[in-house]
């Protein structure tokens, strides 16, 4: 049976899709964090990190915290400000506002960010290297400049085959992803276009919605904010070319998307309610994706501003953790491949 349980302090949240333990530690607003190197979780206490919107956080392959930032600045494991991590350009409250990627085969990391909104400081990237000040590392470069306009949207993937990462990104006021190669040699800042699906346009917080890949990294969910569309993508990992969308449409403001484990269940979030949603994504068409949506779930809390339910993010031990604002808990999806209230 599906349930939500309570966990401690969150406002939202991201990581990455990493191997091996990279994703072990999350650090996120209200300067609280969950530690996934012990099972269940253990709260994870001591950040300096109080953003009101997404954060990013790293570790070493043992599952050791390296470092985490808010988009607007990168701070080492002990809660310092790095050498040079401040300021970055990004903003503390765009949605999907900063996204940490490993360099293959180096001590480097680039550290992506985006503005709010659709405003002018665009995608851009700074690069850490933690071989630096005794392994607390420093940032070597900073604020590049990759597009701008951008929308709030970042996701990376990890290539397996090809030893490197596709991160990919929305161009605003165009149905154009963008989606940039970083393998051993840095980042090939030529991105792959895929001009795919809707136009992010018009009203500015059409830049607003989580974007995220499956599990078996074929499918990517996309959420349109103010349009109330969700889309749903193929997603080549070899090329990083997608293709084939699927709109689904008739949502209100919605903003967390997640999919399930086994990649066959998409679960998203609308800013203004309570309710979890499910829906079954390996059906043939968008109507028929759109009849088996199923509420999981709610959250429930002080709800302040009218905000409720807000980013997702599935963890390392399986389940799918859920933001509710203001609250000092975390949702939980428990058994996220079961299909419905079962």
């Amino acid at each position: 049976m599906k349930k939500y349980i309570l966990c401690y302090c969150l406002i939202v949240f991201t990581t990455g899709l990493f191997a091996q333990k990279q994703n072990a530690v999350w650090v996120f607003g209200n300067n609280a964090g969950i530690d996934f190197n012990s099972n269940p979780p253990t709260f994870r206490s001591g950040s300096v990190n109080n953003s009101l919107d997404n954060t990013s956080a790293i570790s070493d392959s043992a599952g050791n915290l390296l470092f985490y930032t808010d988009g607007q600045n990168i701070y080492t494991a002990n809660g310092a400000i790095m050498n040079s991590g401040a300021p970055l350009m990004g903003s503390s409250n765009g949605g999907q506002c900063a996204l940490i990627v490993p360099r293959p085969n180096s001590t480097l990391y680039y550290v992506f960010t985006v503005d709010q909104y659709n405003n002018n400081n665009g995608c851009r990237y700074s690069i850490v290297d933690m071989s630096l000040n005794n392994g607390s590392g420093a940032v070597v470069s900073a604020n590049n400049l990759l597009f701008t306009p951008s929308t709030e949207k970042l996701e990376a993937v990890y290539n397996c085959n090809g030893n490197f990462y596709w991160i990919i990104t929305h161009l605003w006021g165009t149905d154009q992803f963008f989606t940039f190669k970083l393998d051993g040699s840095g980042l090939i800042a030529m991105p792959v276009i895929s001009q795919v699906g809707s136009v992010h346009a018009n009203a500015f917080n059409n830049a607003m919605g989580q974007m995220t890949l499956s599990p078996d990294k074929q499918r990517l969910a996309c959420a349109i904010y103010d349009d109330g569309l969700i889309e749903l993508f193929d997603f080549d990992i070899n090329t990083g070319v997608l293709s084939n969308a699927i709109t689904l449409t008739g949502f209100t403001h919605p903003l967390g998307v997640a999919f399930s484990p086994n990649s066959e269940f998409l679960y998203y979030t609308q800013l203004f309610t309570s309710n979890i949603y499910q829906i079954d994504v390996t059906l043939a068409s968008a109507t028929i994706i759109q009849n088996s949506t199923v509420v999981i779930g709610t959250v429930s809390g002080p709800g302040t501003q009218g905000y409720l339910s807000c980013y997702m993010q599935l963890a390392p031990d399986g389940k799918i953790y859920v933001a509710s604002f203001d609250d000092n808990f975390l949702g939980v999806i428990s058994n996220p491949n079961a299909q419905g209230m079962l």
